[in-house]
């Protein structure tokens, strides 16, 4: 089993509610991508908010065991009862928790900008961090929760960079809701917030704002990029041909999980 965009929503959906300690079985999972690791660790802080208690089953693949194990994730999810808030990692595929304050989009471009540079990835550099400081802005602005996720990984053997961001707040609905003229989707499907949310001066607050996730959408487009979004049960993908497509997701995740993969130059 693989655990992916295109999975990870029915694994958590099916994981048995009915006790107070949730059973999170990964013995067989092969695979897991940076938006899964996201999205799962992500899924145990919000119903850890609800009360439950985990017991997880690790993987029999020793390569996703340890690659867990290096992300700090069954600590970073206090599956075994320890705190785990590491910076992000200047060498190495890393996993760090993000904290909502009006610095953090700076500070994290810089730190990307050292990573990237480390790294030697064939992309342009300062754009890359522009459109990241975009996404992390918009975290601190509207997600309304304390802490965020980002995850990131360099594929040498692929030419590419993915990284993902995510977070357990309002999510699009919600927060866009809060706007007097986007009240309506209050009853629309989560979707069609996505939907509205990825437009131009598309915003909550009044002015000259929204222009995040338009600017997200135009930088993959023109580097020929993979983006994926979700907020509650909705998603939005957009492919490296450049074909979007919307719909629902198996599971219902609090908050905006993004994640992108940018293809080195040729």
């Amino acid at each position: 089993m693989n655990l992916t965009f295109y999975t990870v929503d029915r694994f958590c959906s099916e994981i048995d509610v009915s006790h107070n300690e949730l059973l999170i079985d990964l013995s067989e999972v092969e695979f897991i991508t940076q938006f899964a690791l996201v999205y799962l660790g992500l899924f145990i802080r919000s119903m850890r908010k609800s009360g439950f208690l985990f017991k997880v089953i690790q993987p029999q693949n020793l390569n996703v065991a340890n690659y867990l194990r290096r992300q700090g994730f069954f600590k970073r999810f206090d599956i075994n009862g320890a705190d785990y808030f590491p910076e992000i990692s200047e060498y190495t595929v890393a996993m760090a928790d993000i904290e909502s304050n009006p610095g953090l989009p700076d500070d994290y471009s810089e730190k990307l900008k050292s990573l990237l540079i480390n790294l030697k990835v064939n992309i342009d550099i300062g754009e890359f961090c522009e459109i990241s400081s975009e996404i992390l802005d918009n975290f601190v602005r509207h997600s309304e929760d304390q802490y965020g996720l980002i995850a990131f990984q360099y594929y040498g053997n692929k030419k590419h960079f993915r990284i993902c961001f995510g977070d357990c707040g309002v999510g699009f609905r919600k927060s866009l809701s809060k706007n007097s003229k986007y009240r309506y989707l209050l009853k629309e499907t989560s979707a069609v917030s996505i939907g509205e949310a990825i437009k131009e001066g598309i915003s909550r607050f009044e002015g000259r704002r929204g222009s995040g996730l338009a600017m997200l959408i135009e930088y993959i487009l023109k580097y020929r990029g993979e983006l994926f979004i979700t907020s509650e049960d909705g998603y939005f993908r957009l492919d490296s041909a450049g074909v979007p497509r919307m719909g629902e997701m198996k599971y219902s995740l609090p908050g905006v999980q993004i994640e992108f993969q940018i293809p080195e130059a040729e």
